[in-house]
C-alpha cells in the first residue's frame, strides 16, 4: 500500500490528537529552533528598521525595500507583481498606511500578486507589534492547538488569526510577535508536519483536521484578484507559494475556467476565463461571475477546440455534454 502524503491535495482530512499549549514554555522552547530551519533573521531586522525609516519619511516604501520584502517572504511573487509599474504598489502601500485598521490588509490585497500572506508581511514590517504574518505554517499550528477555527489563509480569516496572535502576545509580554511567529513556524516545520504524516501512515486517528482542497486553495489565493491576467505558471506559483508542499501538477488552471469543460470533472467550479484556449493565459473573474460567452471542449483525438455550450449572464447551457459518452 502506498503511504499517504501529508500534502496530497486529494486528502480531505488528517487526524491528530493535540495537547498543545501556546504559552511561555512553548515559545521559549521553539522560537530559538527557528534558526535551524531558516537563516533570515538578520534580514528581517534590517527590513523592520528600513521600513520604519521610509514610512516615517514618505508614508510608503521604496521599490528596493518592496523587492527585499518579497525576497524575504516569497521570491516567486516577484514574477507575478508588476515591478515595472511599481508606482501602483507604492500608492497601494501608502493607501494601506493611511487606511482604517480593518481596511489595511484589504487595501493591499487589491494589488496584483499580493495575497493575505504577502500583504500581512508588508503590514508586519510597517507595524511589527500589531500585525502578525499569516501563512500556512502559523495558521495550521494555531488551528492544531485549538486557537482558531480554520487553518486557511483566506482574507476572511485574517481577523480571527490576528486576534489570537495578539492575545498570545498579551499573555506572554516577554516575547514579540516575531518570536511567537518563529515558534509556531519552527514547531510546524520540525514537529507538526512530520508527526502528521507519521500519524496518518500509522493510523493514529484521534482528531480530524480538515485539509484544504485544491479548489479551496485556488479560491483563497484568487478571491480578490478580479480582472488580473495570469500565465499558467503564475497561477501555479501563487497557489504553491501560499500553500507550501502543494503538488504543482495538481494545480490545473484550465479546470477552473468558465469557458472550458473537462470531460473528467464536474463543471461546477469557475474562477478564470481562458484567453484563447490552449495558450495558457487566464483572466481572474472570481466565483459566481455573470459570465457571458462560449464554452469549449478539446477533443483528445482530433486536438481541436469545439464549442459545446454557452454562458448568458452567469447561467450556462450545454448543447452537447462531452462528459456523456
Amino acid at each position: 500500500m502506498q503511504a499517504l502524503d501529508i500534502n496530497d491535495t486529494d486528502l480531505k482530512g488528517l487526524i491528530m490528537e493535540s495537547d498543545l499549549k501556546i504559552d511561555h514554555n512553548f515559545i521559549s522552547k521553539w522560537h530559538p529552533k527557528y534558526d535551524e530551519i531558516a537563516n533570515d533573521e538578520a534580514e528581517y531586522k534590517n527590513l523592520v528598521d528600513l521600513t520604519e525609516i521610509e514610512i516615517q519619511e514618505k508614508g510608503t516604501i521604496s521599490k528596493a525595500t518592496f523587492i527585499r520584502i518579497l525576497n524575504w517572504k516569497s521570491p516567486r511573487v516577484k514574477g507575478i507583481v508588476r515591478l515595472n509599474e511599481f508606482n501602483v504598489y507604492e500608492r497601494g502601500v501608502s493607501a494601506a498606511y493611511s487606511a482604517e485598521e480593518n481596511e489595511k490588509l484589504k487595501t493591499l490585497i487589491r494589488l496584483r500578486g499580493i495575497g493575505p500572506p504577502v500583504g500581512s508581511t508588508i503590514l508586519h514590517f510597517i507595524y511589527p507589534n500589531s500585525f502578525p504574518i499569516i501563512d500556512i505554517r502559523t495558521a495550521e499550528t494555531l488551528y492544531y492547538a485549538g486557537h482558531i477555527k480554520s487553518k486557511s489563509t483566506y482574507f476572511s480569516h485574517y481577523a480571527s488569526f490576528r486576534s489570537e496572535m495578539l492575545k498570545i502576545a498579551r499573555e506572554n509580554p516577554s516575547f514579540t510577535l516575531r518570536e511567537i511567529d518563529r515558534a509556531l513556524s519552527a514547531y510546524h516545520k520540525i514537529y507538526l508536519s512530520p508527526k502528521s504524516k507519521e500519524d496518518v501512515e500509522r493510523g493514529k486517528c484521534k482528531r480530524r483536521i480538515e485539509m484544504p482542497t485544491i479548489k479551496q486553495k485556488v479560491l483563497s489565493v484568487f478571491q480578490n484578484m478580479t480582472g488580473v491576467i495570469f500565465l499558467r505558471e503564475e497561477v501555479i506559483d501563487l497557489v504553491c507559494n501560499d500553500y507550501p508542499g502543494t503538488n504543482r501538477s495538481s494545480v490545473i488552471p484550465s479546470d477552473y475556467c468558465y469557458n472550458l469543460i473537462n470531460v473528467t470533472l464536474p463543471f461546477d467550479f469557475h474562477i478564470f476565463e481562458s484567453l484563447t484556449p490552449g495558450e495558457g493565459r487566464y483572466r481572474c473573474l472570481g466565483p459566481n461571475y455573470p459570465y457571458t460567452g462560449p464554452i469549449y471542449w478539446k477533443s483528445r483525438h482530433e486536438g481541436m477546440w469545439e464549442e459545446v455550450g454557452r454562458w448568458e449572464e452567469g447561467t450556462y447551457q450545454l448543447r452537447r455534454d462531452p462528459r456523456r459518452r
